[in-house]
């Protein structure tokens, strides 16, 4: 244990989770996917908040449920702008490291 402390390097960690290295190709492959899903819950997340406020307009005018639609709508709509957004971002940024890679991946 005492041989560790004597490394280079030693006791340099990112968060206390382990060594601190380099991000590769992977980890930015990785981190685009897990953008990709975190859209999809900001999907799942815009329905729900505007049908919310939808249904509280509703409430509030006593129009129920023409709101809560309009609200889950505008929500559906801006969800997938975000999706699609993260989507097209991920896949030119996978073009991109295809391209500096000569075409291989």
């Amino acid at each position: 244990m005492t041989e560790d402390r004597d490394k280079p390097g030693f006791g340099k960690t990112f968060f206390g989770l382990g060594p601190a290295r380099a991000a590769t190709a992977a980890d930015d492959a990785r981190r685009r996917k897990w953008a990709v899903a975190g859209a999809g819950t900001e999907l799942a997340a815009g329905i729900g908040l505007f049908a919310g406020l939808g249904y509280l307009v509703d409430r509030w005018l006593g129009s129920l449920p023409w709101g809560t639609v309009v609200g889950a709508l505008l929500g559906m709509a801006a969800g997938m702008y975000l999706l699609i957004k993260a989507v097209a971002a991920a896949n030119q940024a996978d073009a991109d490291d295809a391209a500096r890679q000569g075409g291989k991946g």
